[in-house]
C-alpha cells in the first residue's frame, strides 16, 4: 500500500484561515517495463516478393525530399503507414496518380519491392546528367 499525504492552508476572503490535511491509502502500481522502439515501418504488412512480381511499369528514378514522408497502402492521410522514408530514400514512380485529403498523391515502388502512395510534393525527379 502506498500512503500519500498532503497539508494546505488557505485563507477565505472573509478573512478566515483554513487548515486541511488529506490522506490517501492506495495500492502500489508498479511502473511496467519500458517499450522497446520499432524501427521506421510502422505497419510492415508487405510481401516485397510479391511487390516485384507486379505487373507495374516504371517511369523512372526519383528520390524523397521531405523527411519523414509516409508511404501509404492507399492514397489518403487515414492509410496504413508502411514505411516512414528519410530524404534521398530513392523510388520509382509508377504513373498511377490521384487526388484526396487536399493532396496530390503518386504511386511509387521502393528498392526493396515495396509498393505504395507518397504525397506528391514530397517527391522530385532525378536530374538525369
Amino acid at each position: 500500500m502506498v500512503l500519500l499525504a498532503g497539508y494546505g492552508l488557505w485563507t477565505t476572503s472573509g478573512g478566515v484561515a483554513l487548515e486541511e490535511v488529506v490522506v490517501t491509502v492506495m495500492p502500489h502500481t508498479p511502473t511496467p517495463p519500458p517499450v522497446e522502439l520499432q524501427p521506421a515501418e510502422v505497419a510492415a504488412a508487405r510481401d516485397p516478393e510479391a511487390a516485384a512480381e507486379a505487373d507495374v511499369e516504371p517511369l523512372g528514378s526519383s528520390y524523397t525530399v521531405i523527411p519523414d514522408l509516409l508511404l501509404r497502402d492507399e492514397p489518403t492521410v487515414g492509410g496504413v503507414a508502411y514505411r516512414q522514408l528519410e530524404v534521398a530514400t530513392p523510388v520509382e514512380l509508377l504513373g498511377e496518380e490521384a487526388e484526396a485529403d487536399g493532396f496530390e498523391w503518386v504511386h511509387a515502388r521502393l528498392e526493396d519491392g515495396t509498393l505504395g502512395w507518397l504525397i506528391a510534393a514530397g517527391v522530385a525527379e532525378a536530374s538525369s546528367e
